[in-house]
């Protein structure tokens, strides 16, 4: 095998709680899903030790060497010996926007070599080195992350949220969030529990019940720092959005409509009144066994050449 091609799906939280806090890092409890917005990551195998990397679609614009991505191709390679890698990233999720792009093509890069060079490498300690939610990023779906969002809890979820999100140009850092959120000293009470409970429910409500329970702890420092997110959020909830909330740190917002025909028609309206804005339609993908059976038929096909 001389070529794999891996895709990742991007993720929103549906939940996020700052629960505590420690001298490294703020721990977290959150609702995870992944949508149906991906980025494909190529790698071609060398007989060397370099590792190279060219992006196409939406550019990271960070250095080479700060990329998740070429520095999960190093530390596969320090791990399990291995030689290099070109790897070409053809980008669709937004940069900086809470979607966990970094870490999706961090999560390519680690299951593509693992495949590239047929070895069955444990990769979650290996992930979790390279990104707060790169583990979970391995597997996707629905799942609890808690810690830094390095623990996950995978959760047995067959229900279809369609989405609407609002990508921003302008990003908003872990750091500047968090931070904002210490200022401010904001205690509420955890809501991703709930959440959890009424997603797995067969209540016929259970989209305005989840609507009327989940948050996200860090949206409202991030709207000090970025206050076009407020106006975002509005625009969601004007368009007939159930809920609209920001995805971790910032800075894409979503709406969950209640089906997709009336999703598609917010669709419309919100690309007629914003015709500047990035608009992205997506929905949630399926549980962990119509997971499997969607994702790595479609998004983890191997070609081999």
């Amino acid at each position: 095998m001389k070529k794999v091609k891996q895709k990742i799906p991007a993720k929103i939280n549906l939940t996020l709680d700052v629960v505590g806090a420690n001298d490294k890092y703020h721990e977290i409890l959150s609702l995870v899903a992944s949508i149906d917005l991906c980025d494909t990551v190529t790698l071609i195998k060398r007989k060397d030790d370099i590792v190279t990397l060219k992006e196409k679609g939406i550019l990271a614009n960070c250095p080479v060497t700060e990329n998740n991505a070429y520095k999960g191709a190093k530390l596969f390679m320090q791990t399990f010996h291995t030689s290099g890698v070109d790897i070409i990233i053809d980008k669709k999720i937004p940069v900086s926007g809470g979607l966990g792009g970094s870490s999706a093509d961090a999560a390519a890069v680690l299951l593509g070599m693992n495949k590239l060079y047929h070895l069955g490498g444990a990769l979650k300690p290996l992930a979790d080195r390279l990104g707060s939610d790169t583990g979970y990023m391995l597997s996707g779906g629905y799942a609890v992350i808690s810690g830094r969002g390095d623990a996950v809890k995978k959760l047995d979820f067959d229900k279809t949220l369609y989405l609407i999100l609002f990508a921003e140009n302008t990003g908003i850092t872990a750091r500047e969030c968090y931070e904002e959120f210490d200022k401010m000293q904001r205690i509420l009470p955890p809501s991703t529990e709930t959440a959890v409970q009424i997603l797995s429910s067969n209540s016929a409500n259970y989209l305005e019940e989840f609507a009327s329970v989940a948050k996200n702890d860090l949206y409202a420092p991030a709207k000090n720092k970025l206050p076009v997110l407020q106006d975002n959020i509005s625009a969601l909830n004007d368009s007939g959005a159930l809920l609209s909330l920001m995805t971790g740190s910032g800075s894409t917002t979503y709406g969950v409509y209640k089906n997709k025909r009336e999703r598609d028609d917010a669709f419309k309206t919100l690309q007629k009144r914003f015709p500047n804005k990035q608009i992205i339609k997506a929905k949630t993908m399926p549980n962990k066994s119509l997971f499997e059976k969607t994702f790595y038929k479609y998004f983890q096909k191997t070609p081999i050449e």
